[in-house]
């Protein structure tokens, strides 16, 4: 799984005077990203903890067989049992994910992963990386972005908007197969190949693109999509 900094926090608490027992508690916050990386599991992340006593040294009854009780005993004939019953239990739990696992950049720590790992890298004219990502769609299928508070999407509707050429363009008028949602954190784009329309053809250039930036216009990140289906 990939989560935010301190998105969910498993804390241990030992057996204290005041308390009798031992406590596990699970935390996350509501501004937290969780993200499933099990193709399996998309929606829940199963977490299994076992609870139990360990046995300390004064529970442990040790028997051997009186008939092989001599200098020669083979050890493991010993049994080795409990002097008091204890109880284990298996405790399951599903951790509810907030956002799908996908090729996608944005405004995040690099320890995060939120993103898959072969999200190519964006680079400017001269080759020179920057800040951001370039995501070939035909491939891809689907892209996400993540602009977190307090900075804002450019244009503010991405990816229902997008600037192509350096003019803002609604997506629907591009294409027929492109398809803007978004999750609780990320803007996604996503394209069905079953309903490229008439007059639409594979295009590579001039990419799609989002920006996120600060209040005063400073780019933080920016996605080029590429390969689209388009008139």
């Amino acid at each position: 799984m990939a989560a935010t900094q301190g998105g969910l926090d498993v804390v241990y608490q030992a057996e204290s005077r005041n308390c009798r027992y031992s406590e596990l508690t699970i935390k996350t916050r509501r501004s937290a990203i969780l993200i499933s990386k099990d193709p399996r599991h998309t929606y829940y992340i199963p977490m299994t903890f076992i609870c139990g006593k360990t046995p300390e040294p004064s529970d442990l009854l040790v028997s051997v067989n009186a008939a092989t009780s001599n200098a020669n005993a083979i050890f493991n004939l010993k049994t080795i049992g409990y002097s008091t019953r204890y109880t284990w239990d298996v405790v399951e739990v599903n951790v509810e994910t907030t956002d799908p696992y996908m090729q996608g950049c944005g405004v995040t720590y690099a320890s995060d992963e939120l993103f898959k790992p072969e999200t190519p890298q964006l680079y400017d004219d001269n080759g020179d990386p920057q800040f951001g990502c370039k995501i070939d769609l035909r491939t891809a299928r689907e892209a996400a972005f993540y602009c977190p508070e307090p900075y804002v999407l450019d244009p503010p509707n991405c990816f229902s908007q997008v600037y192509v050429d350096g003019s803002v363009k609604n997506i629907s008028e591009l294409s027929q197969s492109l398809s803007a949602s978004h999750s609780n954190h990320f803007v996604i784009l996503r394209l069905y190949s079953s309903l490229v329309g008439v007059g639409e053809t594979l295009r590579q250039t001039p990419p799609l693109e989002c920006r996120c930036v600060t209040v005063k216009g400073i780019v933080l990140s920016t996605i080029h999509i590429e390969n689209y289906y388009g008139k």
